[in-house]
């Protein structure tokens, strides 16, 4: 936060003697602050990432051995802790969260899911939220090389290749640097503009290559051919 303060999350429930459930706040001597989140969030498990108006958005993971339920929820949390219920996020399931300029929301996937490659939805691997939690229309990233599907002559799917993001830092302007995996095995460092577009004048530099891991997925259905 602009004063000093910082929001930690994690998998943890207390700090000394104090109940602090995955989320805390605190000051800029490194002592619990005041302002904790509402104890009613339960929290077991969050990311946090902070905005340039004060507040914080959290995604919380809560766990319950009695229940054996498990919920997920992206919130936005006002300057004392409090939720802010006038964010209704239209993301379901995130990745990491980075705060971007005028309360608006990064939302970066590590590794697209082989699922995602196959319905074609492998470019919601970075989106942006809008301050009122609504998916942000003008921002339209083009990052089709982190998801290829591969097809035989009969059209049957031979092999997914996917790769992930990160998102190393956001800047004033709105710009993005982000470190992605090519499903060509490549990291690269590319800065996108405000609108979510591969800036072309940047100098991206690799990082090599990366080491292709095999594995198996569970049964997904083929949009194109009806098949599992």
């Amino acid at each position: 936060l602009s004063d000093g303060r910082v929001w930690v999350a994690g998998t943890f429930n207390r700090f000394g003697s104090t109940t602090v459930p995955g989320l805390a706040q605190f000051n800029l001597d490194g002592t619990l602050s005041a302002t904790q989140p509402m104890s009613s969030l339960a929290l077991t498990t969050g990311e946090v990432a902070g905005t340039d108006n004060g507040k914080v958005f959290a995604w919380i993971e809560t766990a319950s051995n009695t229940t054996e339920s498990y919920s997920a929820t992206l919130a936005r949390l006002n300057a004392d802790g409090t939720v802010d219920n006038t964010f209704a996020p239209a993301a379901g399931s995130v990745g990491s969260l980075f705060g971007a300029p005028g309360g608006k929301l990064l939302l970066a996937q590590a590794v697209v899911t082989p699922a995602a490659a196959l319905n074609g939805t492998g470019g919601n691997a970075l989106r942006r939220l809008d301050a009122t939690g609504a998916l942000d229309a003008t921002y339209a990233t083009s990052l089709s090389s982190i998801a290829v599907v591969e097809r035989n002559a009969t059209n049957a799917v031979t092999m997914i290749r996917t790769g992930g993001l990160h998102v190393a830092q956001v800047l004033s302007d709105s710009r993005a640097l982000v470190v992605a995996s090519a499903v060509d095995g490549s990291a690269k460092l590319q800065r996108l503009s405000a609108t979510g577009a591969v800036d072309a004048a940047f100098n991206a530099p690799s990082f090599g290559t990366i080491s292709p891991v095999i594995g198996f997925t569970p049964v997904i259905t083929d949009p194109v051919t009806s098949t599992s």
